[in-house]
């Protein structure tokens, strides 16, 4: 074996590490499949290398988008330097018991340099620490980390809201269920487990405001939504800041770095001014027939902070709630401590939504699942 070769599989074996450790499924007989696959000669061009891979460890459409995410990050010149340095880190760990979405890599060296956030999440291990900060406290060295664990989290999260089944006490039996619970008891079925069909999904509106003043939240709102829009059916995404533009079409490719540069070619007016409240009208105006309905979940995300007409603003919200099923308002400056909507925006909507919740950190919104599963 040449060692170019022996270099090439030990990357494979590298890649295959970051698969599993990220939740990604891959069997002991598909890591023998790719190191044949190189043997033979499969993955002598990217892009050859790319098809061989995917063919031998996707089995449906959405580990295919899954599968295209993390090759492009493992493979990236960045991140193989990254990856080099951490050779077989895990084998040298304790073998303690982890929660599915705590495995990931990078977990030396986090809290080198606390910021006054962490200090209040004091003794809290690195996972729980990234999921209490701030983004606006997120430090240089956080980043590539909390990249890769929000992105296991939103996928997990956009599952669960896809679920078309639940667990119900009439329905169709659960045979999986309902065998694994039998085998303690030597086979014997005491006991049948339902599922019923979920309802019909609500459609989500996503406005997120790119403003100025949103300048430090708007683009980890934004990765939250792609993440969302990369497992969701049924989501439309428009950001508003002097004017108001859908985005959604540059969306399709479902590979946020191509979308991000889309994005910022087409959206001019990114950290502009804000005039929330005619760009709310405008979406009413001109998508209200498509994107209103009973059948449909809007989520304006802005820290409300309005230099137009309030009354414009107030008018706005107020027939948008009349036309969709539920209005959600995440508000980043929501999450500070003794917040108070005393701006004249915020007032003023305030008595025409559903829901007002902050949207300042990961846990903030990974909350936003259980109002999305309960509309």
């Amino acid at each position: 074996m040449t060692t170019a070769t022996k270099n090439l599989s030990l990357k494979l074996l590298h890649f295959v590490i970051y698969c599993r450790e990220r939740q990604y499924v891959i069997s002991p007989e598909q890591t023998i499949a790719v190191f044949k696959a190189a043997n033979l000669g499969f993955l002598n061009s990217r892009a050859t290398f790319k098809a061989t891979l995917k063919a031998i460890l996707c089995h449906s459409k959405n580990t295919a988008k899954r599968f295209n995410t993390l090759f492009d990050v493992y493979w990236s010149l960045a991140f193989i330097g990254q990856v080099e340095e951490e050779k077989f880190r895990f084998l040298s760990q304790k073998s303690t018991a982890k929660k599915a979405s705590l495995v990931w890599l990078g977990n030396s060296g986090i809290e080198k340099h606390p910021t006054k956030q962490t200090k209040q999440t004091k003794g809290a291990n690195p996972r729980e620490r990234l999921l209490q900060t701030d983004f606006s406290k997120i430090q240089v060295e956080d980043q590539q980390r909390l990249n890769e664990l929000s992105e296991t989290l939103y996928r997990e999260m956009s599952l669960r809201i896809k679920r078309r089944y639940h667990n119900s006490s009439r329905g169709v039996v659960h045979l999986k269920k309902t065998i694994r619970q039998g085998i303690p008891k030597g086979g014997l079925y005491l006991k049948l487990f339902f599922v019923k069909k979920k309802k019909e999904k609500r459609k989500i509106v996503f406005l997120l405001d790119v403003s100025g003043s949103m300048d430090v939240y708007s683009l980890y709102l934004l990765k939250f939504v792609l993440t969302l829009n990369r497992y969701l059916n049924h989501v439309a995404l428009f950001t508003m800041s002097t004017r108001l533009r859908k985005i959604t079409p540059l969306t399709k490719t479902h590979q946020d770095q191509k979308t991000l540069e889309k994005i910022s070619q087409q959206v001019k007016d990114w950290s502009g001014g804000t005039t929330i409240g005619s760009a709310l009208e405008n979406f009413i105006d001109r998508y209200g027939n498509s994107h209103l309905s009973q059948k449909h979940v809007v989520v304006i995300m802005s820290d409300g902070l309005e230099t137009g007409n309030v009354g414009v603003l107030k008018r706005a919200t107020q027939r948008i709630q009349k036309r969709c099923k539920t209005l959600v308002w995440l508000n980043p400056l929501k999450g500070m401590e003794n917040y108070q909507p005393i701006q004249q925006g915020m007032l003023n909507v305030l008595p025409h939504l559903d829901v007002f919740k902050a949207a300042h950190n990961l846990n903030s919104l990974l909350r936003l699942e259980k109002i999305l599963k309960d509309v």
